[in-house]
């Protein structure tokens, strides 16, 4: 660890995924919900972002996911992961009075033990699906569907058999399936895409456009990758028929990475964990962007202000 004061600041200081948080969402020893509680905030923000943008006749909203969170864990042995909850912590604070509920129920009405309430079964997380709407507000057909991939899902992990069965069911039926990959320590949901960072065309991110329409034989899969450091694309999701959305991955990404304070996990003096899974390129990226952080901090420059 360094000896220096940390440089903390809510402000996203790269352009596009912080590698530094990156790396802090798949090493899960320290917080296994923190994973989840970013893939809920994020999944539920392109919804969000969605919806201020499509036409009236369609809109997004998030739904059960392709994918589920199991008991594998990334870097570390095996124990459960858990979902996003609400929680509650104490705070001293000087009392401000006192007030009483107008109706204290004392009674309950039904009770059974505490274990029966308890769901063994594996937990599923949230995916983000475009509908046409009906008339009279009843939802039509499913038009698109937004995964973002977990680490247990993808190739080498528990997730991965089920998740890939469940992709190309819902190929199959023809509706086309955008998946936003930010993981680069493993392979891609999408077999036979260059591996990352041996492959010479390679990115350590990348968001797939699947589409299978007219068919599964006829439809193309397109991968969109891009560097450290840089913007995450804006890409034309196909809606029904020949219509489609432009849609700013990055802007949504900054806005949940800003809005979630997920700037208090990133400390700009350290170096991401596990740096040396990215490629040359990426790496010196990185080490220049930690530079022009340290450099703007040294001369009192306010980071939640822009600094690239």
């Amino acid at each position: 660890m360094s000896e220096l004061e940390p440089i903390f600041t809510l402000k996203n200081q790269y352009r596009g995924i912080n590698p530094h948080l990156q790396s802090i969402l798949v090493e899960v020893s320290k917080d296994p919900s923190v994973w989840p509680s970013f893939h809920s905030d994020h999944m539920t923000n392109i919804a969000e972002f969605l919806n201020r943008q499509l036409p009236m006749r369609y809109i997004a909203r998030t739904e059960a996911s392709l994918q589920i969170l199991v008991d594998d864990v990334f870097f570390e042995p095996r124990f459960r992961k858990s979902i996003p909850y609400v929680a509650i912590y104490e705070r001293e604070i000087a009392s401000q009075g006192s007030f009483a509920p107008t109706a204290l129920m004392t009674g309950f009405t039904w009770q059974t033990a505490l274990e029966n309430t308890l769901d063994p079964e594996e937990e599923f997380v949230r995916a983000v699906v475009i509908h046409t709407v009906e008339e009279h507000g009843i939802l039509g057909q499913a038009v698109a569907r937004i995964e973002l991939i977990s680490p247990s899902n993808k190739p080498g992990r528990t997730g991965y058999p089920a998740y890939q069965k469940a992709r190309i069911d819902a190929l199959y039926s023809g509706t086309p399936l955008i998946e936003v990959d930010y993981i680069h320590e493993l392979p891609a949901t999408v077999p036979t895409y260059p591996l990352y960072p041996k492959a010479a065309n390679s990115q350590p991110y990348t968001i797939f456009i699947n589409d299978p329409r007219p068919t599964v034989m006829e439809g193309k899969v397109r991968g969109y990758g891009f560097a450290v450091d840089s913007l995450l694309p804006t890409l034309a999701l196909p809606l029904a028929g020949e219509e489609s959305l432009d849609f700013d991955f990055n802007a949504v990404y900054q806005y949940t990475y800003q809005s979630g304070r997920w700037g208090f996990y990133v400390d700009y003096r350290e170096t991401p964990l596990r740096l040396h899974t990215y490629n040359l390129a990426d790496q010196a990226r990185i080490q220049q962007r930690m530079a022009a952080v340290a450099g703007a901090y040294a001369q009192g420059i306010d980071l939640e202000q822009e600094t690239r």
